[in-house]
């Protein structure tokens, strides 16, 4: 880092996450950083060619604004975004790669709890024992490269980032993408911002149930589900808002196939922008406006969940001829 002090970083990410770090820290720090965005940038492209397979939909992909800022913070929103937008796009055809994928989302446990919860109420089995095994497999291959230290060190060190960063605002309340760091931003207690969170995560919780238990689109099941991993954990940053370009792509071509509901483009364009409009240094008041806009999304999908004709179909390309060419 060319000398520069950058003091103690706290690093909360599990041993698993340690086997993609390893390879890269042999690079030097601008080459690493460049390959691994660039490589995981392809993933989230690829994932979002796939549910919006038309030009428009790629331009919309790289001018989302979570891509610049994950891209200059050298993060992994992108890795985030394709293996979760991967494994949910090879869920009906491929279950037992879809569950490799998904499993591999233990390197970032907080943003994958409700992925078993949808596999269990979906019945889908084969994907579940899939996920359970990649997961079991990228632990125990951490363990044995890096050996048990590093695991104790982890679980050591939950608790330590639990009380830093959250509790006593190691990291600045505004720059908490959730409603745990909304309450703590008007001065609410830290109880008060827990139960909460809880509400929250009770509520996506129980609409990723109410979805994938139905023959719904199963547009609508994945977008579900990627905007309830927003919102169950209280530890939520800015690039990890580059997820929300799933939701948005699968809710908007639902929506150029079927038409749009009432107000539906307006909370689409929220969703859009939000990763820009949520930055800490960009906010001119209090507003939390992300776990706000995250909120509202969801709403907006179980609403045109529930407007829908209960008809399971599997994810096909979409044929947009309107559509073929930006305006």
């Amino acid at each position: 880092m060319g000398g520069k002090d950058f003091g103690v970083l706290v690093f909360s990410y599990p041993p698993t996450y340690l086997l993609i770090v390893l390879p890269l820290a042999m690079l030097p720090f601008v080459a690493s950083w460049v390959l691994f965005e660039t490589a995981t940038l392809a993933g989230y492209l690829a994932v979002l060619g796939r549910i919006a397979p038309i030009p428009l939909g790629y331009w919309l992909a790289i001018t989302f604004p979570g891509v610049i800022i994950n891209f200059m913070c050298g993060q992994n929103g992108f890795l985030t975004t394709a293996l979760i937008g991967g494994g949910l796009l090879l869920l009906n055809r491929w279950p037992l790669l879809a569950g490799f994928l998904l499993g591999l989302m233990a390197y970032k446990p907080h943003l994958a709890i409700l992925i078993p919860l949808a596999l269990i109420v979906a019945r889908q089995w084969r994907a579940l024992i899939a996920t359970a095994v990649s997961a079991i497999l990228f632990a125990a291959t951490s363990l044995g490269v890096f050996g048990p230290s590093t695991w104790r060190a982890f679980f050591g060190n939950l608790a330590i980032t639990q009380k830093i960063v959250l509790d006593q605002g190691g990291i600045n309340f505004p720059t908490l993408q959730s409603i745990f760091g909304a309450v703590r931003m008007w001065g609410g207690s830290v109880d008060v911002a827990y139960m909460s969170q809880a509400v929250v995560a009770i509520y996506a919780a129980c609409a990723v149930v109410w979805v994938w238990q139905s023959t719904r689109p199963f547009a609508l099941k994945a977008a579900t589900l990627a905007v309830g991993c927003l919102m169950v954990s209280p530890y939520l940053l800015q690039y990890d808002l580059v997820l929300l370009a799933l939701p948005t792509a699968w809710l908007a071509m639902e929506g150029f196939e079927k038409g749009f509901l009432p107000y539906e483009k307006v909370v689409l364009v929220l969703s859009w922008i939000l990763p820009r409009i949520s930055e800490p240094v960009t906010m001119t008041s209090k507003i939390p406006i992300a776990p706000i806009v995250i909120i509202i999304l969801m709403t907006a999908i179980l609403r045109r969940s529930s407007h829908c004709e209960a008809v399971d179909y599997q994810p096909q390309p979409f044929h947009l001829a309107h559509l073929e060419t930006p305006a």
